[in-house]
Parts: C-alpha cells; structure tokens; sequence
C-alpha cells in the first residue's frame, strides 16, 4: 500500500506540480517581502522629510498595491508585518497607533485582494481590468477606514462624530486620490502574482 502511494507522489507530473506550487509560494513570499520593505522605506523617507503620514499615508500605498498583485492571504500578511516592523525598527508609528494600524492595513490587503480576484474571476460582469482595480480600491479603503475607526473607538473611546471626520478622513484624502491614481497603474505594470488571476488577461 505504502509503496503504490510513494509511486503514485513520483509520477513526473505530480512532482512538477509541487515544483510550480512551490515555487509560486516562494515567488509571492518574495513579492510580500519588497512590499514590507518598500512602505518600510516610504515611511521612513515621509517621516525624514517632514511630511504627514497621515496625509500621504505611505504604508496604504504598499499594502493596496499587495492587495492588487498578491492574494489575500500574503497581502494581508503584508498588512500586518509592515507597520509592526516599522514600529519595531524605528519606533514609528508608535505602539497604540500600530495597535489600530495592523488591523486597518491587513482590512486594506485582504479586502483588495478578495474584491479584485471575485471581479476578475467573473468575467459575465464584463468588468474592465482598470474599474475592477477601482472598485476593489475603494472597497478596501472603506473597508480600512471603517476597520480604524473600530479600533480607534476601543483605544481612546467614542469620539463625536466631527472628530473622526476631521482627524480620520479629511487629512487623509489628498493620499487617497495619489492611491487611486497611482496603484492601478503601478499594478498592472507588475502584473500578477500567485494564484490571482492575471491583470494582462
């Protein structure tokens, strides 16, 4: 029994399958690595320079961008290991404000991710590639949004509601408009990555 098992694992099909799985696997952890490292250098440079983090939001750049090129498993992993590390290594954001970060950016990656691959994967919608990005951008930066609230309510307690809009939204826009304009073409010109499928379908 267990030697028609071993012969059927080496069937030269079966380990070429493994091969390519394994090596998407590689290929995506690859991918979410630049990724950590490239909002980890955006932060830094916007916190060097001066500028508002909360304004240019650097790290929802990155994580978006995850969300339109990785699936939503590793761009939610995205999501959480690049504000932690940043914290880790610089000290910026700081720990309560991380507290509220990782989960808004791993909403950011997983919510992207899934949006995209559920548009894309339909193809009877009749969606195009460039407002199925769109879409699931917008999807993922409600989603993000509504997901720091939360935590900003269970962190600092309920605030009036011209608070969050004042601190949590309008600073925040002039970042949102650069993602919309900057990560559909950033993402269709790394094409795809994983299992999603492909942009340049």
């Amino acid at each position: 029994m267990s030697r028609t098992v071993v012969a059927r694992a080496e069937q030269p099909g079966d380990v070429q399958e493994l091969r390519k799985a394994t090596r998407a696997r590689v290929d995506a952890l690859g991918n979410a690595a630049l990724y950590v490292a490239a909002g980890l250098l955006l932060s830094l440079i916007v916190h060097r320079a001066g500028w508002s983090p909360r304004v240019l939001l650097p790290m929802h750049l990155t994580v978006l961008l995850s969300g339109m090129t990785l699936s939503p498993l590793y761009a939610a992993l995205v999501g959480i290991m690049t504000p932690a590390i940043s914290t880790g290594l610089t000290g910026v954001p700081i720990a309560e404000q991380t507290l509220r970060m990782i989960p808004e950016l791993t909403a950011y990656g997983a919510c992207a991710a899934l949006v995209l691959r559920a548009l894309r994967a339909n193809e009877r919608i009749g969606v195009s590639r460039v407002l199925a990005m769109m879409v699931a951008l917008v999807a993922a930066m409600i989603a993000g949004r509504i997901v720091y609230t939360l935590m900003s309510v269970i962190t600092t307690g309920v605030q009036p509601v011209a608070y969050y809009v004042s601190v949590l939204l309008v600073p925040a826009v002039p970042g949102l408009i650069v993602q919309l304009l900057l990560v559909p073409i950033l993402a269709y010109r790394s094409g795809r990555s994983d299992k999603t499928p492909s942009l340049r379908r």
